[in-house]
């Protein structure tokens, strides 16, 4: 994970993604909660890899993957999660909560509109609720 303390704007609630698809670097918004678990993490570091491997370097995508799914199994899921399906099920939850596309895409970093807009497609569930809704007598 390529992320550097020096990413993280406190005061902004974000931390700036500098290595993603398509080498755009984007600033992400995040929760207070998250931001006190990473004052609590980098401590009195000001600089340096926000998570840092024992060789001194940044963790690897494999080593990411890894941890993922040793927290889920500790957790008793069962599912098979990984990082993407995290990233999924944020992207998906912020478009069921009304999130507009547009902004949707921009967090995510999507140049092409079409790769947001299938968190958007009605659910099975949506149509047979705004169905019965309009049939409502």
């Amino acid at each position: 994970m390529k992320i550097r303390v020096e990413d993280i704007s406190f005061g902004d609630l974000e931390i700036r993604l500098r290595e993603t698809k398509g080498e755009k670097p984007r600033d992400v918004p995040i929760l207070s909660s998250l931001v006190n678990e990473l004052r609590l993490h980098i401590g009195e570091r000001e600089t340096g890899w926000l998570f840092g491997s024992r060789q001194g370097g940044h963790y690897s995508n494999r080593r990411v993957q890894q941890i993922v799914k040793e927290v889920a199994e500790d957790a008793g899921i069962q599912k098979r999660v990984y990082p993407h399906l995290l990233r999924h099920t944020v992207a998906q939850r912020l478009a069921d909560e009304g999130m507009r596309e547009e902004l949707l895409q921009q967090f995510l970093g999507h140049e092409a509109p079409g790769t947001t807009q299938r968190y958007y497609e009605p659910k099975r569930t949506h149509v047979k609720e705004a169905f019965e809704e309009a049939m409502r007598p």
